[in-house]
């Protein structure tokens, strides 16, 4: 009979307050709850590596956790896939001295691992003698004996091969397609809008965003006849992602240009139409993203934004004098939902 594997042991190497650890433990409770995943936290000074074998040796385990703050200024955390013997690297500069959210972090990329692994999902890189301190070949047999001595009569497995993968690269590609509804006139009911956008996240602390968009024409009846208007959007914009777990909150400031085409006049009778027109118009945009991911690869994401436009733009009818037929609001919001596809690490 297989043991199910829904623990998560974290052992915290160097000095934490008593206070700390009850953060850093209440933080990971709440977050690791929604994924059935259960919760050992410990602190000491011994062999990593030995330690990490040792573990390994539960069969509840799924992930192997090691918080190294014995450098204040350079927090160093290591996931180990208890199951399969391999594991990620990540650097968490400044520790809780320059960053307060350090616990976040550290919460965030043990959920997002957690969870990937739930799915079946590895990672793996290079042997863990060439990056954990003592953990040779030597120390693992250690280990081995060391269990035997402690539990004559357990079970032992065979020594599996431990990696790492490198700290994540500086530059992460992400691509991004929704769809949603923006204002276009007041009193005119929402475009239909299709988007997507390409970006850069740097270092995961900042965003670079390319922006296409397209809207279904927005129909205007007037006293003089009706037509349609049809917008294309292009635009950059730069976003600071904040995580929490399995979550990200990301405010981000732009500038967009939008090509609007008048199209398909149908006048009344006596009432002659010019020749399809186009206008452009340019101005700052300002959005907040909220994504949740569904794994380490994919995520949902949802976004609210506005968009200000300075040029006004009027359609008037010349006959005899100029009358305005519709106006477009210098204030565009809009609303999108869509998925967030991520390269891997």
């Amino acid at each position: 009979m297989t043991t199910e594997r829904s623990t998560l042991a974290v052992r915290v190497q160097g000095s934490l307050s008593d206070e700390q650890l009850g953060a850093l433990r209440g933080l990971l409770e709440a977050e690791l709850s929604r994924l059935k995943v259960s919760l050992e936290l410990e602190s000491d000074a011994g062999a990593v590596g030995a330690w990490v074998q040792l573990a390994r040796q539960n069969p509840a385990l799924l992930v192997i956790v090691v918080l190294d703050v014995r450098q204040p200024e350079a927090w160093q955390l290591y996931v180990v896939d208890a199951a399969r013997g391999r594991a990620i690297k990540r650097e968490l500069p400044g520790g809780l001295e320059s960053n307060a959210a350090a616990f976040e972090a550290v919460a965030s990329v043990l959920v997002s691992a957690t969870a990937a692994l739930q799915e079946g999902l590895e990672v793996a890189s290079r042997p863990l003698e060439e990056v954990v301190e003592g953990a040779t070949t030597q120390s693992i047999s250690t280990a081995a004996k060391r269990q035997a001595e402690l539990s004559p009569n357990a079970e032992t497995t065979p020594n599996a091969h431990l990696v790492v993968t490198p700290a994540e690269r500086p530059l992460r590609l992400v691509a991004e397609v929704g769809a949603g509804g923006s204002t276009l006139a007041s009193g005119h009911p929402p475009s239909l809008d299709l988007g997507a956008r390409f970006g850069l996240l740097l270092s995961g602390r900042l965003t670079l965003r390319a922006r296409s968009s397209w809207s279904l024409p927005a129909t205007f009846s007037t006293r003089l006849g009706e037509f349609r208007v049809a917008r294309r959007a292009l635009g950059l914009s730069v976003g600071a992602p904040a995580r929490a777990g399995a979550f990200t909150l990301e405010p981000e400031l732009g500038v967009t240009g939008e090509v609007l085409r008048r199209t398909d006049v149908s006048p009344l009778a006596g009432v002659s139409a010019g020749d399809d027109r186009s206008s452009v118009r340019f101005g700052p945009t300002l959005h907040a993203r909220l994504s949740y991911a569904l794994g380490p690869l994919i995520g949902l994401q949802f976004s609210a934004g506005a968009a200000y436009f300075p040029r006004k733009i009027r359609f008037v009818a010349l006959a005899p004098q100029a009358y305005a037929l519709a106006s477009l609001s210098p204030l565009s919001f809009g609303l999108e939902l869509g998925l967030v596809l991520r390269a891997p690490r």
